[in-house]
């Protein structure tokens, strides 16, 4: 392939069509379009340029260059759809997985270049938002660049024709800062908004855009409109700048120095400090109708935030505007862990290792409560080679590991032996793991692995010392089964890894990083024996391994590029300008045709947990037994059972405000408790309660019998500390209850058995009724299976997500430039300064 492999996509209902995207990887354009309908195969690419081209020359379009893509945009409701988008003015759709292709006219007439971003809507398949530069840009001059508006446009039909709202808004809205969908599947009635519904920040007056220069704003807004901007919207808070939606919640950055009408400050929490540089966290649980500002126990003002989801749990990382050099410009963020509301935060850990694209904090995927993260070594504050720039912080990294939901953390334990069977004989010294920071670099080293489909399978590139090097001839392959609680050493050097089959095949190969290859490992049982070596066709240096996103199939596809002929044998490029991309697809199956489906005897249970419950559960999970040479196969649906566990001081954490002191061995007051409690909302208005024990329960812990461990903690309450008092509805509601459950089960069982019966099959049966009943019986149920096909396809894209996207779980919620930075150059969040 010409270029360097910068995408690849899988996509269809099956993942049955591979895209990839090849250019200049350290270019700023994009690059062409190659596709793939044959599982991979070699002789089933095809380069996609000349019928992009025969497009846009159908549509009249006009493209100066040659093919430059920059982004491939799934369609989350049908599989089939995807929009191609350029980085002139011209995009493609197509409705067939790239059989065809219709070239469509940017949003806005506008270089593609230009455009942040495009959203799909959650159920409506044409629906798409896209946030772009305004025309004003392109006379914008460098110095005037600042100055340049953004425009939100709004598509029903997948970017054939796109409409601006901001034109809709008549001057209500002058500029957008970002926006989102506001409707959401899955959401309560009570909460749920119109499908046009659409979040977004904004400034709505063209002077205060003019007026500003860098940073958070005063007089940036949270605006909801629920008719595309054609009627005045609505603005819930003044001063938002940034937002951010996880968990059924919104949260929202908001300046410290906002002030209200009269002049007086809005924000009289705990971050209402003077100057633009600061914002504060504001949440709500009502999709946007109210908000609430959060709390941490610090008195320190916030630069800006990572926004960390991790499934039953919220994470925050805030940048402190720290006065003390030289923490004040290390690369580090501190972790906070959420109450069960997401409004009232206590201290994980301090010092975790971030870079403006990436923050090393990894959830082992399949496994509720267990983190990993990178830490920067306390020594390093007071090393003067750090102060004096001699040494670099990354040569301070350590890694560590919670078991329990963000309350403890440990290092990890080393293995007790090397790849070369040589003891580890070191004192005091642990396993340290390299972090997504290391994978956003061109030749970085490969990150810390894990996926939902194989639980408790963790593998990771590090080494075994007193901290974490880059050096990679100390560098080499970890893997732990027994989700991070013993590890082993594999393989000498960086490897690359993907898990494939539920978790019943990893593939190894060597990474780039530690030089070309021709060839990779695969193994059957979890890495204790590993087969091959399966030669390729040529030696290349290998990038990534990727599997389909539900990490389901023992198809892998491997993708990296051609070598110098200079570096290795059997590399085929002669010089750097003729180094190609390369794509090869490695089938288990092909190489074990033998092998059949896994029986009902193949299957054992395995508890990461032990005698040690996790976030109050004892959890159960089936996985095939490892001397059980068999494909879990495509459908498998690993079982996995929860038995909630007897409180213990292991499911708790220091309450807000205090800090567990190890000498005492107790949960002991900040220095700051005081004006800490009397500046968090939610204790003032009596929502919170602190507990007289000063800890709480950890969020979303599941344990029986709190107050046997937390007195004043009713045993009813999901975690975290006390809340106010719960609300009953009296009998009649559970009666009325019941009967809506019975309503809504015969309405979801005939909605099923229509969504699937044919259409000849429908008119039948239609056709028994009378007509005014036959036309409206006919349209409500077809109306039912549209919704019930919706809900389908979304579950599935929930469910399927790339791997090593740069920490897509990792949203910005950052001030600074972000106003004026290309989205799309940006992998992963980092707050922008």
């Amino acid at each position: 392939m010409d270029g360097a492999i910068l995408d690849l996509e899988f996509a269809g209902r099956g993942d049955e069509v591979l895209f990839v995207r090849t250019g200049n990887i350290y270019g700023q354009g994009g690059g062409s379009l190659w596709r793939n309908d044959k599982k991979g195969q070699k002789l089933g690419w095809a380069k996609m340029d000349s019928l992009l081209q025969g497009a846009a020359e159908d549509a009249n379009l006009t493209l100066y260059g040659d093919i430059s893509v920059l982004e491939i945009v799934r369609n989350p409701v049908n599989a089939h759809h995807i929009l191609v988008r350029g980085l002139e003015r011209v995009n493609w759709i197509t409705r067939d997985l790239g059989s065809s292709y219709l070239a469509v006219k940017t949003p806005g007439d506008t270089i593609g270049s230009h455009t942040y971003w495009i959203k799909p809507h959650e159920t409506e398949p044409e629906w798409l938002l896209a946030l772009v530069k305004g025309s004003n840009c392109f006379e914008a001059s460098q110095t005037q660049w600042a100055k340049c508006t953004n425009d939100l446009f709004f598509s029903n039909d997948f970017g054939q024709s796109w409409k601006n709202l901001t034109a809709n808004a008549a001057g209500r809205v002058a500029s957008f800062i970002t926006a989102d969908w506001g409707w959401r599947i899955g959401e309560k009635a009570s909460d749920a908004m119109p499908k046009e519904t659409i979040l977004a920040t904004a400034f709505e007056s063209i002077k205060d855009f003019q007026l500003h220069e860098t940073g958070w704003d005063n007089k940036a807004a949270f605006i909801v409109s629920k008719d595309m901007f054609q009627s005045k919207h609505e603005t819930v808070v003044q001063c938002g700048n940034q937002f951010q939606y996880a968990q059924g919640k919104i949260f929202l950055a908001k300046t410290s120095a906002c002030e209200d009408g009269d002049g007086s400050k809005n924000g009289k929490g705990q971050a209402a400090h003077a100057g633009l540089s600061t914002v504060e966290m504001h949440i709500s649980s009502d999709l946007g109708k109210s908000f609430q500002e959060a709390c941490f126990p610090v008195p320190l003002k916030d630069n800006g935030y990572f926004l960390v989801e991790m499934e039953r749990q919220t994470f925050i990382l805030i940048d402190h505007d720290d006065v003390d050099f030289p923490k004040a410009v290390s690369p580090t963020d501190s972790l906070y862990n959420s109450d069960s509301e997401s409004t009232v935060f206590t201290l994980s850990l301090p010092d975790v290792y971030t870079t403006r694209y990436s923050v090393d904090f990894h959830h082992v995927g399949g496994i509720n409560g267990i983190f990993i993260a990178n830490q920067i070594d306390p020594s390093a504050f007071r090393d003067p080679d750090i102060v004096n720039g001699k040494s670099k912080w990354e040569d301070y990294l350590i890694t560590r590991i919670s078991r329990d939901g963000g309350s403890e953390w440990m290092y990890l334990d080393r293995p007790s032996v090397g790849a070369d069977s040589k003891q580890y004989t070191c004192n005091g010294c642990s396993l340290h793991l390299h972090g997504i920071s290391s994978w956003t670099y061109t030749d970085g080293l490969s990150p810390l692995y894990s996926h939902r489909s194989a639980p408790g399978i963790i593998m990771g590139v590090g080494n075994v010392g007193d901290r974490l090097t880059y050096d990679k001839d100390f560098v080499n392959t970890y893997i732990s089964v027994d989700a991070g609680q013993n590890w082993d050493e594999i393989c000498k050097g960086s490897h690359i890894y993907e898990f494939g089959d539920h978790g019943g095949v990893i593939v190894m190969a060597r990474h780039a990083t530690d030089g070309p290859t021709d060839h990779l490992w695969f193994s059957l049982d979890e890495g204790e024996c590993w087969e091959g070596p399966v030669k390729f066709q040529y030696t290349i240096n290998l990038q990534n391994i990727r599997v389909e996103p539900r990490g389901a199939s023992h198809l892998f596809m491997l993708h990296g590029s051609t070598c110098l002929k200079s570096s290795a044998a059997g590399c085929t490029a002669d010089s750097p300008n003729s180094v190609k991309g390369v794509v090869m697809a490695f089938d288990v199956e092909k190489v074990l045709p033998s092998l059949s489906t896994c029986t009902e005897a193949d299957f054992t249970q395995w508890s990461p947990t032990l005698d040690n419950c996790i976030l109050g559960e004892n959890i159960t999970i089936t996985q095939r037994k490892r001397t059980s040479e068999c494909f879990n196969g495509l459908e498998f649906m690993r079982s996995v059972q929860r038995t909630p566990c007897d409180c213990t001081e292991k499911d708790t954490e220091c309450d807000f405000g205090s800090f567990y002191d190890s000498m005492k061995r107790e949960c002991t007051h900040l220095p700051d408790f005081e004006l800490l409690k009397d500046t968090c909302p939610a204790i003032q208005s009596g929502e919170y309660k602190l507990s007289t024990t000063d800890s709480r329960f950890i969020s979303n812990d599941n344990c029986v019998h709190k107050s046997d461990v937390i007195p004043d903690t009713k045993d009813s309450d999901q975690g975290s500390g006390n809340r106010g008092s719960d609300k009953s509805s009296g009998t009649w509601l559970g009666h009325f209850a019941s009967f809506l459950f019975v309503i809504l089960l015969l309405v979801f069982t005939v909605g099923i058995i229509w969504t699937f019966l044919p259409d000849g099959n429908k008119e039948t049966c239609l056709n028994i009724l009378p007509e005014p009943v036959n036309d409206v019986l006919g349209r409500g149920l077809e109306y039912i299976a549209a919704v019930f096909k919706n809900a389908f396809y979304f579950m599935k894209d929930l469910m399927t997500r790339g791997r090593y996207s740069g920490g897509s779980s990792f949203e910005p919620l950052s001030g600074g430039d972000e106003f004026l930075v290309d989205y799309h150059d940006i992998q992963s969040a980092r707050p922008l300064t």
